[in-house]
């Protein structure tokens, strides 16, 4: 597909993902494209999602409360009509936070805590006019990424692109008075990530998980 090619060269080609390594991601159904609602959220704030999402087209933005958001990553074009893309994946800190853990593991011999685990993880949600996104399943990513140290440290810098978009948002509204000050939660230090999608309460934005396997980074 077209939209394949087109991520090929605009996300995974400029982190070092191979021809190669793409193929065995789209032959193993790794990656998916969808279409979300608007306001949907993609990634709660415990990063307990079962995907990684790049922004193929409108907008995704981050909660600072049940009714307060900020524009996070949007497509825009330029004067020319040129579309410019964001070249990271969306800020799931639970996810960086294990993957840095586990390379930390492989090279001192226990896991310590690196910044990614003191990071804040917020909500993040399509835009208004919702978002076309591709997926990538998290679950059949970690088996890829078992016996690929290359493609693990790829993916770790598109999520640590995203997470410095994310904080230098976080940063700058920081400075804008009319935004209260908020209380955004650590990510807690993880060993292992769920890998059932969570269910989302539509009335106060309460997450509600499931009981269900999950996925252990260290194997």
């Amino acid at each position: 597909a077209w939209k394949n090619t087109y991520a090929l060269y605009h996300l995974f080609l400029p982190v070092g993902i191979s021809k190669l390594q793409f193929r065995c991601l789209v032959a193993t159904n790794t990656i998916d494209w969808v279409d979300v609602d608007p306001n949907k959220i993609l990634v709660d704030n415990q990063g307990r999602t079962e995907y990684l999402y790049w922004l193929y087209r409108e907008s995704t933005e981050i909660c600072l409360s049940e009714d307060l958001s900020v524009s996070y990553i949007e497509c825009l074009k330029d004067d020319k009509g040129n579309k410019s893309e964001f070249a990271g994946l969306l800020a799931d800190m639970s996810f960086l936070c294990a993957l840095e853990q586990r390379k930390l593991k492989h090279k001192q011999g226990k896991a310590s805590a690196p910044s990614s685990c003191k990071c804040p993880q917020v909500i993040i949600k399509a835009g208004p006019k919702g978002a076309r996104v591709m997926r990538l399943h998290k679950k059949k990513l970690l088996e890829l990424m078992k016996n690929d140290n290359d493609l693990s440290d790829s993916i770790q810098t598109l999520l640590t692109s995203g997470m410095q978009q994310m904080l230098s948002v976080l940063l700058s509204i920081s400075h804008v008075s009319q935004v209260k000050t908020i209380s955004l939660p650590e990510v807690p230090s993880l060993t292992s990530i769920d890998a059932n999608t969570s269910v989302m309460d539509g009335r106060n934005n309460e997450t509600v998980f499931r009981e269900s396997s999950t996925i252990d980074l260290y194997l």
